[in-house]
């Protein structure tokens, strides 16, 4: 027995029998790269790669308390999250991130954010590095 459930303003699909949560939206991506299946596949192996040094790079300016890079670092994920469709689940904490550091404040709420935002992205990771290894 499958259902879907809204998860933070995105379509989130639990299958009960394998207890997968889909947390990816590929449709701007779809519709980016009109159809073009060549074109999606790349774009997710670039997506993936981009993601991972992001999320690295931001951990370590959380964790040197570098704000001027938590800024940067932040910023640069806001453009890249809306290729897997994330940007609906983190895209207004990454946007928090990134106003926090320019600020230079709140380090604790930047790193709750930040972690929550990172268990979504390495969800994403799982569910879309399948779909590059075809």
């Amino acid at each position: 027995m499958a259902f879907k459930t809204h998860f933070a303003g995105s379509h989130a699909h639990m299958n009960t029998s394998t207890l997968e949560l889909q947390v990816c939206d590929l449709s701007y991506l779809e519709q980016f790269a009109q159809g073009n299946a060549a074109f999606i596949q790349e774009m997710l192996k670039i997506y993936l790669e981009e993601i991972n040094i992001d999320l690295n790079h931001l951990e370590s300016a959380i964790e040197h308390v570098d704000f001027p890079s938590i800024q940067h670092f932040a910023h640069h994920m806001r453009s890249t999250l809306p290729f897997s469709g994330i940007d609906k689940l983190i895209g207004k904490d990454i946007e928090q991130i990134e106003l926090l550091g320019k600020q230079a404040i709140d380090l604790r709420k930047i790193k709750f954010l930040f972690e929550k935002s990172k268990a979504i992205c390495l969800l994403a990771n799982d569910e879309l590095q399948p779909m590059i290894n075809r």
